[in-house]
């Protein structure tokens, strides 16, 4: 449009390219406020990770962990926020993953370490490094799995590996578990870190994991009342009982995936099925 503009009011070509270059210029200059809101998202994500390792170094842990309990809120609501408002950027994409690594690749283990596990001395340490390189490896890989072309389309509908969100909030579980006084954690270390391993282990695997970024709920108008009461009773309980609500989510998590693994499968051999063999 601009185009035929430029060539209805000039005549001349050299004018044309002069006028076009300037727009475009002056399009570089600005940029919606709209387009930013996600990235903004993601500096706050950043901000509380860094603050809940503050807390950590405080001794204030029940207030670290909520910290990166909120670090992963908004790292679910950034990405989505920027599909609804077509604000999605190769730079957002960058800075998500940074973040990623600091709030759930680091901040969830220095915790630990600072809050028992270094007791354990040098196989604590270990352990928390190689949680944080699986991290780092599994962030690499998925932004390497995020552009390829020949990605099917239903397989957005997981991850290969256990997303680095998840497990930064899984790695906190033992806190988590200390915060409700049922067991004395700390006198189980060795457990606590076979499990981060294991968490390791399981971020730079290939077991399938669901996604829910291309998830689109819809409900019946009869079912929404019955749907906005279990909300509200279920955010009642968190509210009451937030370390006894985020054990039971982890635990509802570990418990699904068998599901997601046989559901990621099926789904794999169906598209195999239907797609024509070249070579054949």
């Amino acid at each position: 449009m601009v185009q035929e503009f430029l060539a209805k009011k000039l005549k001349n070509p050299t004018q044309q390219s002069m006028a076009a270059q300037k727009i475009e210029a002056d399009g570089e200059k600005h940029i919606s406020l709209r387009k930013l809101i996600p990235n903004v998202l993601t500096i706050l994500a950043l901000c509380l990770g860094l603050t809940s390792i503050r807390l950590g170094l405080d001794a204030r842990f029940e207030s670290a962990v909520m910290a990166i309990v909120a670090a992963a809120f908004l790292d679910a609501l950034d990405g989505r926020v920027a599909r609804f408002l077509r604000a999605e950027s190769k730079i957002g994409a960058q800075l998500d993953s940074l973040v990623d690594f600091l709030n759930f690749g680091i901040a969830p283990v220095l915790l630990l370490y600072i809050w028992a596990m270094e007791d354990m001395g040098r196989l604590g340490w270990l352990a928390m490094l190689a949680y944080t390189v699986c991290a780092a490896l599994r962030l690499a890989r998925f932004n390497v799995h995020s552009r390829d072309p020949d990605r099917p389309v239903w397989a957005d509908n997981f991850f290969i590996g256990m997303p680095s969100p998840a497990a930064g909030n899984l790695a906190l579980a033992p806190l988590m578990l200390s915060f409700t006084g049922i067991i004395e954690v700390k006198n189980y270390l060795f457990i606590v870190g076979l499990y981060i391993i294991v968490l390791a282990g399981m971020m730079i695997s290939t077991i399938p994991t669901f996604s829910p970024k291309r998830l689109v709920l819809s409900v019946t108008r009869k079912q929404a009342m019955p749907l906005l009461l279990g909300i509200g009773v279920i955010a009642g309980g968190f509210f009451t009982f937030p370390w006894f609500g985020l054990l039971l989510l982890g635990s509802i998590y570990f418990l699904t995936m068998p599901f997601v693994i046989f559901y990621y499968y099926k789904l794999k051999r169906q598209s195999e099925a239907t797609t024509p063999n070249i070579d054949g």
